[in-house]
């Protein structure tokens, strides 16, 4: 008896060629779902148009975080697609770590672990000007990823989000430095952007 021959799995089919198969090779025949009208149908719904509401707001979320990451990548200076969803009344962290901690040091590769302040808020203004100046460095940004982790269905005003990101980049005296973090994001809704 040839091992694995007539194995059935809920989606896969194991059978080996024949059954003499000197070398006993194995052939994988998938079987997907059959597609079901409403499959179509479903697609061509939006989110958020039926009791859902909120359904909106990771499609929306994501569309801001994209064209970040699109601005990012064409320069690390200019950053009007994040002035134009900060609101009058933003208030974010200082972006300058109070403590920074070597992790591993020396060639080829030096980490820091860097620690942010929580308590302090910055007006919009000088949430920009620590922003900039945290990206200075940068001559060139090759990766910029900011992803959704998690989504606080609805709080007062908006969703609340945690995002991961990631930047990657080169400058002046560097090959690559490589950012990893996330932060935590209140939206507001009734604008246009998230």
């Amino acid at each position: 008896m040839v091992p694995g021959r007539g194995l059935n799995f809920p989606f896969f089919h194991l059978d080996s060629e024949s059954e003499h198969s000197p070398d006993c090779e194995f052939h994988l025949h998938p079987r997907y779902r059959a597609q079901t009208p409403l499959d179509a149908t479903l697609l061509k719904v939006q989110a958020g148009s039926d009791e859902f509401i909120t359904e909106k707001y990771p499609d929306q979320i994501a569309a801001t975080l994209a064209k970040w990451s699109s601005s990012l990548l064409q320069s690390p200076h200019e950053l009007q697609t994040f002035e134009k969803v900060l609101a009058a009344d933003f208030s974010g962290s200082a972006l300058r770590p109070i403590e920074s901690r070597l992790v591993r040091s020396g060639p080829p590769i030096e980490v820091h672990q860097n620690k942010f302040t929580e308590g302090s808020a910055l007006g919009r203004g000088a949430f920009l000007q620590e922003l900039r100046s945290a990206l200075s460095f940068f001559s060139k940004i090759v990766t910029a990823e900011f992803q959704v982790i998690s989504i606080g269905a609805h709080s007062p005003g908006g969703p609340h989000t945690r995002v991961r990101y990631e930047l990657v980049g080169s400058g002046q005296g560097f090959y690559r430095e490589q950012r990893v973090g996330h932060c935590d994001m209140q939206w507001q809704t009734g604008s246009s952007e998230a």
